[in-house]
């Protein structure tokens, strides 16, 4: 009976062992797998904060520098060129 008790007791504090480890190793990944999506959440922060530092395209940027007169011919032309697309199944 002492023998059982004993046998018990070391398969009791086996498991309880095996599951603390385990609960130990499943912490660290977890907290590997929180930096790792801090990190890469930072890194589309900082992605999204170059892209709106940038002009949205060099011919916005362009019309932002001309005179209204420039600009005005400008949107002839682009409606001009519209059209003769249009009429031509381009």
């Amino acid at each position: 009976a002492d023998l059982a008790q004993k046998n018990a007791k070391n398969e009791l504090k086996k498991s309880e062992d095996k599951v603390y480890r385990e609960r130990k190793e499943r912490e660290l990944r977890l907290n590997e797998l929180k930096s790792e999506a801090e990190e890469k959440k930072l890194h589309a922060e900082r992605i999204d904060r170059r892209a709106l530092q940038r002009p949205t395209s060099p011919l916005e940027d362009l019309k932002d520098k001309l005179s209204e007169q420039d600009q005005t011919k400008i949107d002839i032309y682009e409606n001009a060129f519209s059209r003769i697309k249009e009429a031509t199944g381009a």
